[in-house]
């Protein structure tokens, strides 16, 4: 069995100070959120995701004139207080997406922080490899206690930056060979990444 693990950051890697802080004033949290999907789910999933990316922003897309596959809009712009509570088109879907992964026996799970660190002494690649390492450990963790012996995961990330698939690599590496690691015998953890399917050629 084969899951995929395709992450994504959530709030801001930078140093925080303040919400009125002239410069340092992005976001409080830093972490990475994660859709788990067996294999061979995958491609259903993105050609049904696809779908509802169409009809939910329909309008939207069309205005940009873009393709709707390569069109994108953040999260942090769909999901503010104000749409939540103006558009229940974004509530139901919400719902629809988390209960479509439960029905093909994925699942969702973050791993986050809050950054407390003086401006001087933040170091944001050091703090992506602690949240990235901890992620994978508790997936680690998942296929200890839940998989088979021939469980593997593999992390996807579109477009990586160059210094974070080091991260990848780095991280990874470790934690496939920790002697700590519960049960490794059970866990294989690829370091490759895998790109996240194009829901144009689905």
């Amino acid at each position: 069995m084969t899951y995929i693990a395709y992450l994504d950051e959530f709030g801001h890697i930078g140093p925080y100070v303040a919400r009125t802080h002239p410069k340092h004033n992005d976001s409080p949290v830093f972490g990475l959120a994660d859709i788990v999907l067996p294999l061979d789910e995958v491609r259903g999933f993105a050609t049904w995701f696809f779908q509802r990316k169409c009809q939910l922003l329909e309008y939207e897309i069309a205005q940009s004139g873009e393709h709707p596959a390569l069109w994108e809009k953040k999260g942090s712009s769909l999901y503010t207080a104000r749409n939540i509570s103006t558009y229940p088109e974004l509530r139901k879907f919400t719902n629809r997406l988390f209960n479509k992964i439960a029905a093909i026996d994925g699942f969702v799970f973050y791993v986050g922080i809050e950054k407390t660190a003086p401006v001087a002494s933040h170091n944001s690649n050091l703090l992506y490899r602690r949240i990235l390492s901890e992620a994978i450990r508790r997936l680690d963790e998942f296929c200890a206690k839940d998989c088979t012996p021939t469980t593997n995961l593999r992390f996807g990330a579109r477009r990586a930056r160059p210094t974070r698939s080091a991260d990848y690599r780095s991280v990874t590496h470790h934690v496939r060979r920790t002697p700590t690691s519960p049960h490794p015998d059970r866990t294989s953890v690829s370091v490759g990444r895998s790109p996240i399917p194009d829901p144009a050629s689905c």
